[in-house]
């Protein structure tokens, strides 16, 4: 899924490079009054829609999809447009994403990658230049292929949690387990 920033709106964009349908459910957590936006995305196809910006500066978006995919994209910026543009991939056949940042501003932005749930990975800060492109691996082995961790701008929040799916049979979510075994 792809976030993507203007003056005006966010635009979402789903793309499933997989052999089976996905549906993907969009939650406006700022007008939960209205019924959530569903969107089932064909095997090698691609869906995008638009939420506009609430006073022009926030939105608070909250996507649910299969096997605890999960994505929570916050702004409250009085430039979204110059926020850093969120590209997460599967690389193939592996426990990995690619984390693809894009920064459209014409000066440096500093991003946070935080918050990691199951505890792999240290907090990292990365600098990306004016009108840059980075790319971060996001190595989920280590916890069975599941990952959930925040990127941070200023502005920005953008929490991603999900199983990497690699057509192999999989373990629970391990910090579901570990939720059961305290409250037991």
């Amino acid at each position: 899924m792809d976030a993507i920033f203007t003056d005006r709106e966010v635009r979402l964009d789903f793309l499933n490079d997989g052999t089976v349908g996905v549906v993907y459910h969009v939650y406006d957590r700022l007008h939960l009054d209205k019924i959530p936006r569903r969107f089932t995305v064909e095997p090698g196809k691609r869906l995008d829609d638009v939420w506009s910006l609430e006073g022009g500066t926030a939105c608070d978006l909250w996507v649910l999809g299969p096997n605890g995919f999960v994505r929570h994209v916050i702004v409250q910026s009085d430039q979204p447009s110059a926020l850093p543009r969120v590209r997460l991939r599967q690389i193939p056949r592996r426990p990995k994403l690619a984390v693809v940042l894009h920064n459209p501003a014409p000066a440096p932005v500093e991003v946070r990658f935080d918050h990691d749930a199951y505890g792999t990975a240290a907090a990292r800060r990365l600098m990306i230049g004016a009108l840059a492109e980075q790319t971060v691996g996001w190595d989920a082995s280590a916890s069975y292929d599941w990952y959930d961790f925040t990127i941070l701008a200023e502005g920005l929040s953008l929490r991603s949690a999900g199983r990497i799916e690699h057509g192999a049979n999989g373990v629970s979510d391990p910090l579901m387990a570990a939720t059961f075994a305290k409250e037991a």
